[in-house]
């Protein structure tokens, strides 16, 4: 065999093996198994992050309101939108965390939500938003736009998620995650009940 055919031979057998590796090599997925532990994230909060802090601060809110309510029947709750204050932008959590919240108060025997687009539509409407729910002019006018609908409610649930950041030394920070919930009666924008859950993490690079 020639020189010149051994380099071609020679060259044509790296272009086979890096188009199989380039086959082969490309992005992957798996089922994750419920034992395993969620995902770490190494530059903003996930999976093990807003987990915890959503369980957490939920079981406290609905165990300490329940032993405080004596009378029967549930509680109409309208989960108010989440309000982002840290320094990290919530992306698709954002939905996934009002769903994990409303899904773990209506698991409770004590508590129900309403559908979460009556509660946007009653907003528009009575254009509240934010701190307006602790004025009687805004609480009353949520009221009465579900109250139309068919959705009456006895109490508002405000989601709050905060960050406070550390910087020790240019490679690596701290920091500390909180989701609060606040929740307030309709008629006197009382806060029966608030909970509040932190979660710290450490980031190195």
């Amino acid at each position: 065999m020639t020189a010149m055919n051994k380099t071609l031979g020679f060259g044509l057998s790296v272009l086979l093996a890096l188009s199989m590796a380039a086959c082969g090599g490309g992005p992957r997925g798996r089922v994750m198994s419920d034992s395993e532990e969620d995902q770490v994230g190494n530059r903003a909060a996930g999976a093990e992050t807003w987990d915890r802090l959503v369980a957490g601060t939920v079981e406290k809110l609905l165990s300490s309101r329940a032993a405080a309510i004596t009378n029967l029947g549930q509680k109409k709750i309208a989960v108010m939108p989440i309000e982002n204050k840290s320094a990290e932008e919530l992306g698709d959590w954002r939905d996934q965390l009002y769903e994990v919240i409303a899904t773990s108060i209506n698991e409770s025997e004590r508590f129900r939500t309403i559908s979460q687009e009556f509660l946007r539509v009653a907003l528009t409407e009575a254009r509240v938003s934010g701190d307006e729910v602790y004025l009687p002019r805004g609480r009353r006018a949520i009221a009465q736009a579900l109250e139309q609908k068919g959705a009456p409610i006895e109490m508002l649930l405000r989601t709050t998620i905060t960050t406070g950041t550390t910087n020790p030394g240019q490679r690596e920070s701290q920091r500390n995650y909180g989701l609060t919930l606040v929740l307030i009666d309709i008629e006197t924008g009382e806060e029966v009940n608030r909970s509040m859950v932190r979660v710290r993490k450490e980031y190195s690079r």
